[in-house]
C-alpha cells in the first residue's frame, strides 16, 4: 500500500524514537485495501533524488499477529553522511 491519506494518518503516528500503531484501526484499513498480511515493513519519511536512483527511507518491521492494544515500535532515524550529501546533490 502506498498511501499518504488521512486514513493512514489516523492509524500510524511517530515521534523521534517510536512508531505508534492502533492495531484495530490498522486491521480495518488493511481489510479495506484487500491486504491480509499481518507482518510487513512500514516506510516513512523518505526521499528519492531521481526515479530509479538512490533514495532513503525510515523503515520499521510491524508484527501484530498476537498483539493486544496499541503497538509501540522503537526506531532510529538514519542520518549518516552519505544520506545527507545525497539529499543536497
Amino acid at each position: 500500500m502506498n498511501d499518504d491519506s488521512e486514513a493512514l494518518e489516523q492509524v500510524v503516528f511517530r515521534d523521534r524514537q517510536n512508531v505508534y500503531i492502533e492495531p484495530e484501526a490498522m486491521e480495518e484499513l488493511l481489510t479495506e485495501y484487500g491486504i491480509w498480511e499481518r507482518t510487513f515493513y512500514l516506510g516513512f519519511g523518505g526521499f528519492m533524488k531521481l526515479p530509479g536512483m538512490r533514495g532513503g527511507v525510515c523503515c520499521v518491521f510491524v508484527d501484530y499477529r498476537e498483539g493486544q492494544g496499541g503497538l509501540v515500535i522503537p526506531y532510529e532515524e538514519q542520518k549518516d553522511l552519505l544520506n545527507s550529501i545525497l539529499k543536497v546533490l
